[in-house]
């Protein structure tokens, strides 16, 4: 269990030492490919913030698939610069599926808890009332 962790470990370090010493011109690439994502976003679901959140988690799955497109060898083209664009679209793609599904989960949860909490304070309600006509 203890060398599964570190394994683990080992290979998110990794990971993380290449995403950030990038280049400067595929840094420019994946953020401007994730600019343009959350402009798209923001156009459609006509949401600031939710752009401004996701930005980050787009830049960081271009990076991230990049990392993997060139560690499993996998070349769309032999053309280094349309390599990275297309691994960075994937990416970009891959984080929104992933984002959207976390978005989901959390509306779900707090739409639990929301009901939760209403009802319980249904029942303190209706209790205070039977309390006070009790009393009158």
């Amino acid at each position: 269990m203890l060398e599964f962790l570190t394994n683990g470990l080992h290979i998110i370090s990794e990971v993380m030492v290449d995403v950030m010493t990038v280049d400067q011109w595929t840094l420019f690439i994946v953020a401007a490919l994730s600019a343009w994502a959350g402009y798209l976003l923001k156009e459609a679901l006509s949401s600031s913030l939710m752009a401004v959140l996701f930005f980050p988690g787009f830049l960081l799955g271009g990076l991230i698939s990049r990392y993997l497109f060139i560690q499993n060898g996998i070349f769309l083209s032999t053309n280094k610069e349309a390599n990275l664009i297309l691994a960075t679209g994937a990416g970009i793609i891959a984080s929104l599926l992933l984002l959207t599904v976390l978005v989901r989960l959390y509306t779900h949860v707090t739409d639990i808890r929301t009901r939760a909490n209403r009802a319980r304070m249904d029942r303190r309600a209706e209790k205070a009332k039977a309390q006070q006509a009790s009393i009158a």
